[in-house]
């Protein structure tokens, strides 16, 4: 795994100096509470994660139908609810013999190794239930790791990374759910903070890209590269998420869609409903440098209703300079964006013509004075007069 997100990294590397530059007029990055107004449930990513509703299946999980394993029986005699016992063997055995399982009722700690879901299975966190990584110097890690399974569904899981108890300072791929080369996978409600890498990652492995994806609802918090990385999906639902905080080391985005090489697929993605806030870089950014080469590709990428609040950019738009061997297809289309309060600028593009167009309709830029929202009618003049510049078509 390691040479593979290695070669991711070094994929990102373009975009990385670029957003490097931007980010040493941004070097004085300050953690922000998330307001009220972006809150799904209660009135913090924690009280989100007890009161997200359960998902239908898993309503009154103790005495919910029979063939539902409540993993807290595998546990030694004398089991901790702090958090403080690593029992990673013992879920992973639950996990390996049983196809519908729930965790146990309180935190529960695991190591680097993390755990590996499987096909044709569901996995349930209750209303208590956490997974808290065990501080380790790991380059990379996946808490919950889903590769190469078909027909899995996870329902509110709450993770919690080693991020403010690293005991390493290399790497960038420590992931709390790590989707690779999966299909026909649904995740509700995750939520998940403090990853030294991203909160959610969605790519390929051995060749083998992901499709049919959907994430619900999620609220990913103060996670170290990026709150969701996409680098290869060919089908994906990103249903409202919030993504908040995310700082340390590039990309640093909220959503960083961002291929890895001509051999991935980025098709079928509609993200509906974001909201980004006080991300280090771009509240979502799409960089399709490394997508260019022989094989002819169809980019179609719909972000619906994305409100942006206090990025350093609100919608970043990146690409290197080089000439086509084959132009690409298809579009980015971003419909009834808010972008309020943006660092640098709400909408930046700066990418080659690769083939692929960029649409927004109905912008919306505000900023806040005096505890007020108003239009911030300098900076829609200026997206609408750089578009025109960049071919990017504004409705």
């Amino acid at each position: 795994m390691k040479n593979r997100l290695v070669q991711a990294g070094i994929a990102m590397s373009l975009l990385c100096i670029t957003l490097s530059a931007a980010a040493q007029l941004n070097s004085n990055f300050k953690y922000r509470k998330l307001p009220a107004a972006y809150m799904k449930k209660g009135g913090s990513v924690q009280a989100f994660a007890a009161a997200a509703p359960a998902a239908p299946a898993a309503k009154s999980m103790k005495s919910d139908a029979a063939g539902v394993f409540d993993l807290t029986t595998l546990l030694p005699r004398g089991y901790v609810k702090d958090g403080s016992v690593d029992y990673t063997d013992q879920l992973q055995q639950g996990i390996q013999q049983h196809e519908d399982v729930m965790f146990p009722d309180f935190p529960v700690a695991v190591n680097a190794r993390g755990l590996t879901l499987r096909s044709n299975t569901s996995v349930r966190f209750q209303p208590n239930s956490k997974l808290l990584l065990l501080p380790n110097s790991k380059e990379n890690y996946e808490v919950l790791r889903l590769h190469q399974v078909k027909q899995v569904k996870v329902y509110n899981p709450v993770i919690t990374g080693d991020r403010k108890a690293h005991q390493g300072s290399g790497g960038q791929w420590g992931m709390g759910i790590s989707v690779r080369g999966s299909q026909d996978v649904t995740i509700v409600s995750p939520v998940v903070s403090d990853c030294w890498g991203d909160g959610i990652y969605i790519g390929d492995i051995s060749g083998k890209c992901s499709s049919n994806i959907i994430v619900n609802d999620a609220m990913l918090d103060f996670n170290r590269r990026n709150g969701i990385s996409v680098t290869c999906v060919n089908g994906l639902q990103l249903n409202r998420p919030v993504i908040s905080n995310t700082s340390g080391t590039n990309p640093k985005s909220g959503i960083d869609i961002e291929p890895n090489s001509n051999t991935d697929v980025i098709d079928n993605i509609s993200i509906n409903s974001p909201v980004t806030f006080n991300n280090g870089s771009a509240g979502i950014v799409v960089s399709l440098g490394k997508l260019t080469g022989k094989s002819l590709k169809d980019v179609n990428i719909t972000v619906r209703n994305h409100i942006d609040d206090g990025s350093f950019i609100g919608f970043y738009v990146y690409g290197t300079k080089r000439e086509l061997p084959q132009p690409m297809k298809g579009s980015i289309n971003v419909e009834n964006p808010v972008w309020k309060n943006c660092q640098k600028k709400p909408f930046l593009y700066n990418s080659a013509d690769y083939g692929v167009s960029t649409k927004l309709k109905n912008v919306e830029v505000k900023r806040t004075e005096a505890s007020r929202e108003v239009t911030d009618n300098n900076a829609l003049m200026n997206i609408r007069k750089e578009a025109a510049q960049q071919k990017v078509q504004v409705q």
